[in-house]
């Protein structure tokens, strides 16, 4: 493996969540994908057709540059897990 190649197992390493700029709706159907809803379940939660609901998954995945909703889970964690390290540390700082 090359030097600039990047392991199939290492994800969103060269992702920055702060460039990642996710609409309203999207952000939404981020946190329900995250806590398991389906696409279905999504549409009847959101009072949204299913279609406009796939159309959004697949715009956030494409953003977050994943290729399933597990992907997508693991980086909404990831993401979680650093946001509550930088909390903590900002209070242990103060």
């Amino acid at each position: 493996m090359k030097a600039t190649e990047k392991p199939d197992n290492i994800l969103f390493e060269f992702i920055d969540p702060d460039q990642v700029d996710l609409t309203h709706k999207e952000s939404e159907i981020f946190l329900l994908i995250a806590k398991g809803l389906l696409n279905k379940e999504i549409a009847n939660h959101m009072n949204i057709s299913l279609n406009t609901v796939k159309r959004h998954v697949c715009n956030l995945f494409h953003k977050l540059s994943v290729r399933n909703r597990a992907e997508a889970v693991c980086f909404w964690h990831k993401q979680r897990n650093m946001d509550d390290r930088s909390s903590l540390l900002a209070k242990m700082e103060a």
